[in-house]
């Protein structure tokens, strides 16, 4: 049997845009190239959306988090270091 989650997407209380759609899609796209399958297997921890730097992002159990700005592209950080992007998961995996 597979394994089920269920997400609660933070900080919304409406239905989406278009650029946190777009941004949101953007980070699922790039955890199934990532971090999906039975090689990867990272759980998502909590996805949600960062409205003062808008962005939407999604928190990996490992401690990465997938992020897309409203207008940009994918880019990954460490949980609690934010200040340091990588453009690669391989590059913020390498650095926890």
């Amino acid at each position: 049997m597979k394994k089920t989650q269920t997400l609660v997407i933070s900080n919304r209380t409406t239905g989406f845009n278009k650029d946190e759609s777009t941004a949101l899609s953007k980070c699922f796209q790039a955890y199934s190239n990532n971090c999906a399958g039975i090689f990867c297997g990272q759980m998502i921890s909590s996805l949600g959306f960062e409205q003062v730097k808008k962005y939407a992002y999604i928190n990996l159990e490992n401690g990465v988090t997938i992020c897309s700005m409203f207008d940009g592209d994918v880019m990954y950080f460490i949980d609690g270091i934010d200040e340091e992007m990588f453009t690669s998961y391989g590059d913020a995996k390498n650095n926890l």
